[in-house]
């Protein structure tokens, strides 16, 4: 048995380092298009805060909540209950002054023999402040997710997901509309979830998809002329992950640890964006019903993120999560500064 308090430790020395590691420096990211590093800080992001809280690690996860489609119907949703529904809510404060404030719903139905399916909305809104060019910066975004997953035995499950979303991203000098960007994006993702031994689970997922994009531009050094460019940035994410389960009583105690490797690549006319990154956290139940979480994450580039969290389970049928992220997007450093985030998740199961 892996002794707890080792791992513990482990996750308090990532946090350590995280917290006087360097913040990401703008020089990492900005001979890179904005879109690029858009979509690569969105595909970090969890609205789940017990994901969030251990680093994003969640490929190898058995909840519902993870990353990886086949984990919707690999825990049952509770005794003699066939719904739960999570409504969860994040702020994200930049040091420029940028907020992006982000709420969602998500509801997993238990099928039966034919798997477990998970429909989720989500919305993104900022407020409207200046950014690093001087540009006034305001951004909104409405997604709709639908995920399948079937658990096939005792040692594998398999799930698909489709997400679609509209964005419109603004920038404005003074009274005039600078640039106007709309964006529609799609996406595929498909997982695998495997038991290989007692206590152990690893994960894959294979996820694809493209965004196309109109931008309006307003030059107004000639007379405020527009000039509209279409573009379409196409994405390939791969995760893997591994978890443990180290209590003595997995039935009873789902304390755990969490390993993810993360690699993405991001294209459209401007260039590439290309993403190698390490993520993981410990999940440990200090007594009945009540969890703290501690992880980080360190891309290729250096760049070191730190997370933290809490859970508190009163009953079978209620979850209540807190995650907090510290230098989680550093793509957004050139324009946005580092970042914190605060995660708040619940369950409610029916």
């Amino acid at each position: 048995m892996i002794n707890a308090s080792r791992w513990i430790g482990v996750g308090l020395v990532v946090i350590l380092a995280g917290l006087v590691a360097r913040p990401a420096s703008a020089d990492d990211f900005d001979k890179i298009g904005f879109g690029l590093r858009l979509s690569s800080a969105l595909s970090r992001f969890s609205s789940y805060a017990d994901v969030a809280s251990v680093g994003g690690a969640s490929a190898g996860s058995q909840w519902s909540s993870s990353v990886n489609p086949a984990s919707t119907d690999w825990k049952p949703i509770g005794d003699n209950k066939t719904v739960s529904f999570s409504p969860q809510f994040a702020a994200i404060a930049f040091d420029e002054g940028s907020n992006l404030y982000v709420t969602a719903q998500s509801l997993t139905i238990d099928l039966g023999d034919f798997g477990s399916i998970q429909p989720a909305l989500a919305q993104a809104f900022s407020n409207e402040t200046a950014l690093r060019n001087k540009l006034d910066f305001d951004y909104d975004l409405y997604l709709g997710q639908i995920q399948w997953g079937k658990k096939l035995d005792d040692q594998w499950a398999v799930g698909f997901a489709f997400a679609a979303s509209q964005s419109d991203l603004s920038e404005d000098f003074a009274t005039f509309d600078f640039i106007d960007a709309h964006s529609d994006a799609y996406n595929f993702r498909a997982g695998v979830l495997h038991a290989p031994a007692d206590h152990w689970l690893v994960g894959l997922t294979l996820d694809g998809g493209w965004t196309r994009t109109l931008t309006d531009t307003r030059n107004f050094l000639f007379g405020g002329a527009n000039t509209s460019a279409h573009d379409t940035t196409w994405q390939f994410t791969t995760k893997a992950g591994v978890s443990y389960e180290y209590a003595d009583d997995p039935q009873t105690n789902d304390s755990a640890i969490y390993f993810d490797y993360h690699y993405s690549r991001f294209w459209d006319s401007t260039g590439h964006l290309t993403e190698h990154s390490f993520h993981g956290g410990v999940d440990h139940e200090f007594m009945k019903g009540l969890w703290g979480r501690l992880g980080g994450a360190v891309d290729a580039r250096g760049n070191l993120s730190a997370t933290t969290g809490i859970g508190i389970y009163p009953n079978d049928w209620l979850t209540i999560d807190i995650a907090y992220q510290w230098g989680f997007f550093p793509e957004l450093s050139p324009e946005f500064g580092g970042s914190n985030a605060v995660v708040v998740s619940v369950s409610i199961a029916f």
